[in-house]
C-alpha cells in the first residue's frame, strides 16, 4: 500500500515537472518569436506547415495538429494585411480543421474553420468543411441551410449535391425517430388523461423541442425526453422554494412593520394629554409645570400659540436661536444642562425648541460622509463570472473577508423623515429625535469580473428613546438592490462593516446634537 502511495506521489511530482518544462519551453519560444523579423516568422510558419503536411500524409493527425498549431504561433500578433500571412493563416487553420475532423473532434474542427471564414468569407474549402462538420454534429437544419448557400456559390460542385442528399436523408430519419418516440410516449398515456392533461403534455413536448433546438445552436449535448423532464421538475421545485422563501421574508417584514406600528401606538397612548411629549418620561411634577406654564402663556416655543398671545407677550418672547448663531448669550448657555433661552435661564418652567430642520440637515451631512477605501492588497478570487450569473456552484469562501471590499459609496438618500425637539423640564435638558430613511449604497468588491454590488440600507423609526433591550442596529436593515445571485452569508462581514459605519455616523450626529 505504501509502495502504491509512493508511486502515485512520484507520478504526480513527475507531471508537475513535465508541466513546468512545457511552460518553460513555451515561454522561451514566445521570446524567440518576439525577436524575429516578419520574414523570419513567415519562413518558420511555412516550414512547419510543410512538416505538418508530411505527417498528414502519413495519417499521423496528432503530430500534424502539433506542427500546424506551432506554425500559427509564429503568425500570432501579425496583421492580416499581408497576403502571404493571410494565405498561411487560412492554410494552417484549414489543415487543422481537416485533422480534427478526421479524429472526430468536431468542435475543434468547427473553431478552426470559423477562423478561416472570418478571414475569407467565400473560401470554398472552408464553406464546404463547415457543412460537413454541422452534418456530423447532427445539426441537420444548419447543415442544410449552409450547403444550400454553398451550392448557390458553386453550383457545379458534385460533392456538395451528394452531401445535401445525405443531409435530407438523415434529417428525415431523425424526424421520423422523434415522431415515433413521441407517439410511443403518448400511447402509454392514452386513456389515462383527459383533454386538459393532453394539452399539458403537448405544451411540454413543444418546450422540450425548443430546448433541444437551443442546445443544438449552442453545441450542447442533446438529452432524451425522460432526462429533460427530471431536470425540469428539479428546476420547478427550486423556483417554488425560492418563491416560498421570498413570501416568508415578506411576511416577516410585514410582522416587523406591524410590531413597530403597535409599539408606536403604545407610546402615544401612554403619553399625557399633550401628545407632543409622548417619548418623554413625565412625572406628576413635570406635568404640573407644563400645564401651569401653558396656562400662563409662557410656553413661547409651542407651535399652536395664538396671534393675540404673541402680541401680549412680545416683550418677553426671546429671540429665535438659529443654528450656528454665535452670539455671546447663546454661547454661554448652549453647553449648560438648563434652559434653551435667557427667558427661562433658571430652567424652572417647561420650554421646547423645534430642531427638526437642523437635525435633518445634520443627519444628511453625517450619512453622506460614510466613506471607506481599502488600500490593503489581497489576492483576487478566481471567479470568472458576471453580475447576473448564478454563483451558487462556484468555489469561494463561505464569508468573504472585509479585505476584499475596495470602496463604499453612498449614491442617494430617499424617504428621509425627521422629527427632533430639545425639551427642558425642571432644569433638565432632553434631546429628542426620531428619523427614517433609505440609503442607496454601492459596494465595490475586489473579485474578478464581480466588482459592483448594490444594496439598500433601510433605517426605520430610529429614535433617541430606545426600547428596552434594543440597540440602534435593531432599526437598521440591509437589503440587496441588484440581480447578483450569491450565497446568503457571502457578504456578511462586509454588511457588518457597512452597518458599523452607519451607526458611527448616527453617534456623531447625537454628539453634535447633545452639545446644543
Amino acid at each position: 500500500m505504501a509502495d502504491k502511495n509512493k508511486s502515485s506521489y512520484n507520478k504526480g511530482a513527475s507531471n508537475d515537472d513535465n508541466n513546468k518544462k512545457v511552460n518553460k519551453a513555451e515561454k522561451e519560444l514566445e521570446e524567440k518569436i518576439e525577436n524575429m523579423t516578419l520574414e523570419e516568422k513567415i519562413d518558420h510558419a511555412s516550414n512547419l506547415k510543410m512538416r505538418g503536411n508530411e505527417e498528414f500524409k502519413n495519417k499521423d493527425y496528432e503530430k500534424a495538429i502539433s506542427k500546424y498549431n506551432e506554425g500559427l504561433k509564429y503568425l500570432k500578433n501579425t496583421e492580416n494585411t499581408n497576403d502571404k500571412i493571410k494565405e498561411l493563416n487560412v492554410a494552417l487553420c484549414l489543415n487543422l480543421s481537416i485533422c480534427y475532423y478526421n479524429i472526430e473532434k468536431y468542435n475543434d474542427a468547427y473553431e478552426n474553420v470559423i477562423k478561416v471564414l472570418r478571414i475569407d468569407k467565400k473560401n470554398a474549402k472552408g464553406m464546404f468543411r463547415l457543412c460537413q462538420i454541422e452534418f456530423h454534429r447532427c445539426n441537420f437544419d444548419i447543415a442544410k441551410e449552409k450547403i444550400q448557400e454553398f451550392i448557390k456559390e458553386y453550383p457545379e460542385n458534385v460533392n456538395a449535391k451528394k452531401l445535401l442528399k445525405n443531409i435530407i436523408i438523415k434529417q428525415t430519419e431523425h424526424n421520423k425517430k422523434q415522431k415515433e418516440a413521441y407517439s410511443k410516449m403518448f400511447e402509454k398515456t392514452s386513456g389515462l388523461y383527459d383533454d386538459r392533461e393532453h394539452e399539458i403534455l403537448n405544451k411540454k413536448r413543444k418546450k422540450y423541442e425548443n430546448d433541444m433546438q437551443k442546445r443544438k445552436e449552442k453545441n450542447e449535448q442533446i438529452i432524451d425526453y425522460d432526462e429533460w423532464e427530471i431536470l425540469e421538475n428539479e428546476k420547478r421545485k427550486k423556483e417554488n422554494e425560492e418563491q416560498k422563501e421570498k413570501q416568508r421574508e415578506k411576511e416577516k417584514e410585514k410582522e416587523k412593520e406591524n410590531e413597530r406600528k403597535k409599539e408606536k401606538e403604545k407610546r402615544k397612548s401612554n403619553s399625557s394629554s399633550n401628545n407632543e411629549f409622548s417619548s418623554l418620561d413625565i412625572d406628576e411634577e413635570d406635568e404640573k409645570i407644563i400645564n401651569e406654564t401653558k396656562k400662563m402663556g409662557y410656553c413661547y416655543f409651542k407651535k399652536d400659540i395664538k396671534e393675540e398671545d404673541k402680541k401680549l407677550f412680545e416683550k418677553n418672547i426671546p429671540k429665535k436661536i438659529e443654528v450656528g448663531n454665535t452670539n455671546n448669550e447663546f454661547s454661554a448657555l448652549k453647553n449648560e444642562n438648563k434652559a434653551i433661552s435667557s427667558w427661562n435661564s433658571a430652567g424652572t418652567t417647561y420650554e421646547e425648541k423645534d430642531m427638526t430642520k437642523w437635525a435633518k440637515n445634520k443627519l444628511e451631512e453625517c450619512l453622506k460622509n460614510i466613506r471607506f477605501k481599502n488600500t490593503e492588497k489581497c489576492d483576487e478570487l478566481n471567479l470568472n463570472t458576471q453580475n447576473e450569473f448564478n454563483l451558487l456552484n462556484i468555489q469561494y469562501p463561505e464569508i468573504l473577508p472585509v479585505q476584499y471590499l475596495s470602496k463604499i459609496h453612498i449614491d442617494e438618500i430617499s424617504n428621509f423623515t425627521v422629527d427632533a425637539q430639545i425639551v427642558v423640564i425642571r432644569g433638565t435638558k432632553r434631546h429628542i429625535f426620531e428619523f427614517s430613511c433609505n440609503l442607496y449604497v454601492t459596494l465595490y468588491v475586489n473579485i474578478t469580473e464581480l466588482h459592483i454590488h448594490k444594496v439598500i440600507v433601510e433605517i426605520k423609526e430610529l429614535s433617541s428613546e430606545l426600547e428596552s433591550g434594543q440597540t440602534w442596529k435593531n432599526y437598521i436593515q440591509i437589503k440587496k438592490n441588484d440581480k447578483l445571485k450569491i450565497s446568503e452569508n457571502l457578504f456578511s462581514h462586509i454588511y457588518e462593516l457597512l452597518m458599523e459605519k452607519v451607526e458611527n455616523q448616527i453617534k456623531l450626529f447625537t454628539q453634535e446634537y447633545n452639545k446644543i
